[in-house]
């Protein structure tokens, strides 16, 4: 697309989405943080990513490969992770 041709409608639009992704999605998400431990919130941040994935895949037809599946592993292995030592951080706390 050239530069000339975007229109003020088209910079209208892309303000709105910039107001309504990042704007309004920050302020749920630190409000929604900070109702919740640490560990919850870092295991919902490593899910975005394979989320953002699998929407480009049903909603721009991106072609699979086989690093995002690698990804994927790293990522669930992840929030196993972060869970198995939230249950030991809390097992540890209910015993004193």
């Amino acid at each position: 697309m050239e530069f000339y041709k975007v229109t003020t409608l088209n910079w209208i639009y892309l303000g709105a989405y910039v107001l309504i992704t990042i704007g309004l999605g920050s302020v749920l998400w630190y409000r929604g943080v900070g109702q919740v431990e640490g560990t919850v919130a870092a295991s919902f941040m490593g899910v975005m990513p394979v989320s953002a994935l699998v929407l480009s895949y049903l909603l721009l037809g991106e072609p699979f490969r086989w690093q995002h599946l690698a990804g994927f592993a790293l990522v669930f292995c992840g929030v196993l992770l972060m869970i198995s030592v939230h249950r030991q951080m809390a097992k540890k706390m209910a015993e004193k």
